[in-house]
């Protein structure tokens, strides 16, 4: 059995003191680090555009199965995160997460939502809270499953939603394939 080793690109495992600094800038790259809480700090930075929180690197199977190397025991997102006005970028992968908060709908900027290997996510209330979102152009879901009933409801209120997932695109985007 051939196995290949996936990363994301991002930096190495930060220290606590490290990670807070980062919590205030725009760009918060939180993947690989272990976090069972989604961080307060983060929820006031209202000029954050891109949160990155979940699994840093993932395994490949053949033929293109991904299993994430650290997954993460968030198992919530408060409801605070709709104030978060300039997000454009929201991806929480390898989570517990089991519902999305209904705040989401306020998140007026967001374009892209990633919630690849959440398989323990509720998808009643996950079709009702993605399809409020205004702008959101782009729902990545990898090993995510969402019954093709709840999907075409969701075509309905966004015709122009591009759904990214293992049937549509193999490979999971943003991976660097490493040795």
């Amino acid at each position: 059995m051939m196995f290949l080793w996936i990363t994301i690109s991002t930096s190495c495992k930060q220290s606590p003191e490290v990670a807070e600094e980062k919590l205030s800038q725009e760009i918060v790259d939180l993947r690989g680090q272990s976090i069972s809480k989604f961080p307060e700090a983060l929820l006031k930075n209202e000029a954050c555009i891109q949160i990155f929180i979940g699994s840093k690197t993932f395994k490949k199977y053949p033929p293109n199965t991904l299993v994430p190397n650290e997954p993460v025991n968030l198992s919530s997102i408060p409801e605070e995160i709709g104030k978060l006005n300039n997000l454009r970028k929201l991806s929480i992968t390898a989570s517990d997460l089991t519902v999305l908060p209904k705040s989401l709908g306020q998140l007026r900027n967001l374009k892209t939502l990633d919630i690849s290997f959440n398989s323990k996510l509720d998808t009643a209330s996950f079709v009702a809270h993605i399809g409020n979102i205004p702008r959101l152009d782009t729902l990545i879901m990898y090993r995510t499953f969402i019954p093709f009933t709840y999907r075409e409801k969701l075509w309905v209120n966004k015709p122009h939603l591009m759904i990214v997932d293992e049937f549509s695109n193999p490979e999971y985007p943003g991976l660097i394939i490493s040795n």
